[in-house]
């Protein structure tokens, strides 16, 4: 069988017993099925299925600096509004991504930083030579 499908049945097995209480028989179960050195990349999988089945969306905002309250209070207002429902939301700060921001809800990604459009522009200049 796959790995990759291997890991993501581990991952939903341990979604399950999560939900019973039970995780130290899923712990018993890596242990026999030698399975125990893929702990992390199950757990990777494990936490994308918790995020699927949440009542929340997760959304991660990623800007250069601080922003003031009454922004994120906006920011969210409108990124709910978009999104239908209600968001739970995590700042990030990031220097390097020079100003704009990058915004990540489940497994949608929108980067507006002004260090992606420069990287862009860069790409598309050495496309063109």
């Amino acid at each position: 069988m796959d790995k990759r499908k291997l890991i993501k049945i581990y991952a939903q097995l341990l979604f399950e017993l999560t939900n019973e209480g039970k995780t130290s028989s899923f712990c018993d179960i890596l242990v026999k099925n030698h399975m125990l050195s893929k702990f992390n990349e199950i757990a990777e999988k494990y936490l994308e299925i918790v995020e699927l089945n949440a009542k929340e969306k997760k959304a991660i905002l990623t800007f250069r600096g601080e922003i003031k309250n009454t922004e994120k209070e906006k920011i969210e207002k409108e990124l709910e509004k978009s999104y239908g429902e209600k968001l739970n939301f995590e700042y990030k700060i990031d220097e390097n991504i020079l100003g704009g921001f990058i915004l990540k809800v489940g497994d949608r990604l929108y980067n507006t930083s002004l260090k992606n459009k420069l990287e862009n522009l860069k790409n598309y200049l050495w496309m063109q030579t």
